[in-house]
């Protein structure tokens, strides 16, 4: 094996390394370090016959700029897909905080963030039907086949790409509002019913010994009867997500 095969390979584990560190559940904190490494090994001994071996010459400084440049590519693959659960989680935290457990939020480890428990629930089942549809063995064909369209050392605009995916990632804000707006509802036509109750008995401390159960359960049951709804909005919107790396590709040509 001479020293462009050695390079080729280093090309080829850079563009993996970034996707599988941005990625959903390869991405987490939580997955073991020791699979990540025998994974990437794995996928770039199996990818490295079928990338074009055209690569010249290249000094030191070509080589490093390279390597950067690929990273840079399979991290925007990994965070446009990652950026639905972020918008899944922003609805979570509001549902949350809406309802009275914003005291109750625990460490989650694997993402590094304060979560409630029905934000550890919800992602946790998004991120169940994300493996059960195969979307990972997805996202690492497209990236395979990203070898045919962009060719090692052949990335082009970083710019274009970064602007993008800066102009998708409003779908955090849109699905956030989307999930969290019938509890979001609720609260309100609680907390208003709540005030008027409290001007017609202003001796009896409605929101405090009425209004926080109500708000507690209620939204506790419109929770788990939204679930199967965001579940399936939130796969449809990784579905056409899935379809816009093959533009972020295009652009980074």
């Amino acid at each position: 094996m001479s020293i462009d095969h050695i390079v080729l390979a280093f090309f080829i584990a850079s563009r993996l390394t970034g996707m599988i560190l941005t990625m959903p559940i390869l991405g987490l904190k939580m997955f073991p370090r020791l699979a990540k490494a025998m994974m990437l090994l794995g996928l770039t001994a199996v990818i490295f016959p079928t990338v074009p071996f055209d690569i010249g010459y290249l000094s030191f400084g070509e080589t490093i700029v390279h390597i950067m440049m690929e990273l840079i590519l399979g991290s925007l693959i990994g965070f446009m897909m990652m950026t639905i659960f972020h918008g899944l989680l922003t609805a979570t935290e509001m549902m949350s905080t809406q309802i009275g457990q914003a005291a109750a939020k625990q460490f989650n480890p694997s993402m590094s963030i304060s979560q409630s428990p029905i934000g550890g629930m919800a992602l946790f089942l998004a991120m169940a039907v994300f493996l059960g549809n195969n979307q990972h063995l997805q996202m690492i064909q497209i990236l395979a086949e990203s070898f045919e369209l962009i060719p090692p050392t052949k990335v082009g605009s970083i710019s274009e790409a970064g602007m993008f995916y800066i102009e998708h990632t409003k779908i955090i804000f849109d699905l956030a509002i989307k999930i969290a707006a019938p509890i979001l509802l609720f609260v309100f036509l609680n907390n208003s019913f709540l005030a008027m109750l409290s001007k017609l008995a202003p001796n009896m401390n409605v929101f405090f010994s009425v209004g926080f159960q109500v708000s507690m359960m209620g939204g506790l049951v419109i929770f788990f009867l939204i679930i199967p709804h965001f579940l399936e909005l939130s796969q449809l919107l990784l579905n056409d997500y899935m379809r816009k790396l093959l533009d972020l590709l295009t652009l980074m040509k």
